[in-house]
């Protein structure tokens, strides 16, 4: 069963509370999210839509999982604290290799002066990438990591891996195909939904929040 508050899954017969609503029975894994349902149930109730029990039980996990990722930035007091933009800059260039800006801010989505800050800062305060010239037409200058930003990329990427793994590690190679599978299918309609979207400018931070 989900708590309607949180999202959690909670065991019926170890559930920290319950409360009975329109004739439910409703149960919670902690008496704060029984008092917060209590004050307004129908604030939790989603007119026994299933799919919206479980997007907020997915968004808890989601959340959740967030946190196992990008702990280099912290972790190691040898790589540098970078903003969570700063981060998916030095992650695309990894992946990618040598960018333009315009294909940095467009696979971004951020504004193209804002891009523009994010690399001077990390070229000039952290010497984690370098512009140059595009071999084909100079008039277009490149983007591009330094040793120092492959090694922090490397360092990032092996962290991240690592997570992945111990999250597939418990299901069956069975399990692990059908996750993988319903991923990419959720991430797909997320990028096809997007694409139909009006290009969103996110203004980030300038200061060093860690991914």
């Amino acid at each position: 069963m989900l708590d309607p508050v949180c999202g959690m899954d909670v065991d019926p017969g170890l559930a920290a509370a319950t409360s009975i609503y329109a004739g439910i029975t409703y149960y919670f894994c902690t008496q704060t999210c029984e008092a917060r349902f209590q004050a307004s149930p129908e604030t939790y109730l989603d007119d026994g839509n299933p799919l919206s029990q479980y997007a907020r039980s997915l968004y808890t996990d989601l959340h959740r999982l967030r946190k196992h990722f990008g702990h280099p930035s912290t972790a190691s007091s040898s790589l540098p604290a970078l903003s969570t933009a700063e981060w998916e800059t030095i992650l695309l260039l990894g992946q990618q290799g040598a960018c333009n800006m315009r294909q940095i801010a467009a696979t971004c989505r951020t504004a193209l002066s804002t891009m523009t800050g994010i690399v001077d800062r990390l070229e000039t305060n952290k010497a984690l990438v370098r512009r140059l010239p595009s071999a084909t037409d100079r008039r277009v200058v490149l983007v591009q990591l330094t040793e120092e930003g492959q090694r922090v990329y490397r360092h990032r990427l092996e962290s991240d891996m690592q997570v992945v793994l111990t999250l597939l590690q418990p299901l069956t190679p069975q399990e692990q195909q059908m996750f993988v599978a319903c991923i990419h299918k959720g991430v797909h309609q997320l990028a096809h939904a997007q694409a139909s979207d009006p290009p969103t400018r996110r203004r980030y931070s300038h200061g060093n929040h860690t991914a």
